[in-house]
């Protein structure tokens, strides 16, 4: 029986798996150096080794990476292997930025002691005392604070931040962390953190009044019609009004009249 050779990326199947196996190891090593333990004990890292391996089969079956594998030179090779570590690199931080759990990966903790040099496996680098200095010199893209403001160190750390520009993400106590949205608002000149279980955006809100208009529009033309059938068949049948108003509460307890024709009919 004739087989047909393997074309394209398929044909470099063995290039593949031994590339997979070199990335995990890397990864590997990688955590090994940074916390001293597997990756995979965690859940989003174990999530990023796999969306590693994913995203690195699919470049090379998109890009064709593994093209020629054997008859490129040196430079050649160093050019497409940075290419495509580079792909693989973008596109794990497109990952990353997509599932939204950034700020859950390797990031130094500030504690307010030094006499442990861990806190629940995470590395305590300096004291509150110190955490201003510490944020000052070293390399900190953001500072999340989950404590009361009425501390004053915690005020006066927050204050540092704000003057070096370093953004503070402050969890309000007594907030739930689940099953509500939040978000930032200002209301009678002070700032605060609403939360709802849903919420509609402008564009949203803009939609609904959009189509709260065109389907009053539409309501009313069709009301018309039905009332020049229905009325006269009121007006035949009782000498009564043919529209029937009553006064009715609204929202805010603001007063109105409605107008309605077929509770008139139905009361006939």
């Amino acid at each position: 029986m004739y087989r047909r050779n393997a074309q394209g990326w398929s044909k470099h199947i063995d290039f593949i798996l031994i590339e997979e196996i070199a990335l995990q190891m890397a990864y590997i090593l990688a955590s090994l150096g940074r916390h001293q333990s597997l990756p995979y004990g965690t859940p989003i890292y174990r999530n990023l080794g796999l969306a590693l391996a994913l995203i690195d089969a699919l470049v090379v079956m998109l890009f064709n990476s593994m093209n020629n594998v054997l008859k490129r030179d040196f430079l050649q090779e160093l050019y497409l292997t940075v290419k495509h570590c580079l792909i693989v690199f973008l596109c794990a931080t497109a990952y990353m930025f997509v599932v939204k759990e950034g700020s859950g990966y390797s990031r130094i903790v500030l504690s307010e002691s030094t006499d442990t040099k861990e806190l629940g496996g995470i590395p305590v680098v300096a004291a509150l005392e110190d955490a201003s200095d510490y944020v000052c010199r070293e390399w900190v893209d953001s500072v999340y604070v989950d404590c009361p403001s009425t501390d004053p160190r915690i005020a006066k750390f927050m204050d540092d931040c704000h003057q070096m520009a370093v953004p503070v993400h402050y969890h309000v106590p007594g907030m739930s962390r689940e099953w509500v949205k939040r978000f930032v608002e200002h209301v009678g000149g002070t700032t605060v953190l609403t939360t709802s279980i849903n919420y509609a955006t402008p564009i949203q809100a803009f939609a609904k009044r959009t189509l709260d208009i065109i389907g009053g529009l539409v309501g009313s033309v069709l009301t018309l019609l039905i009332i020049a059938v229905v009325g006269a068949m009121i007006k035949r049948a009782s000498p009564g009004p043919i529209l029937y108003t009553q006064e009715r509460i609204g929202k805010n307890g603001k007063r109105f009249r409605i107008i309605n024709v077929f509770a008139e009919l139905f009361q006939r």
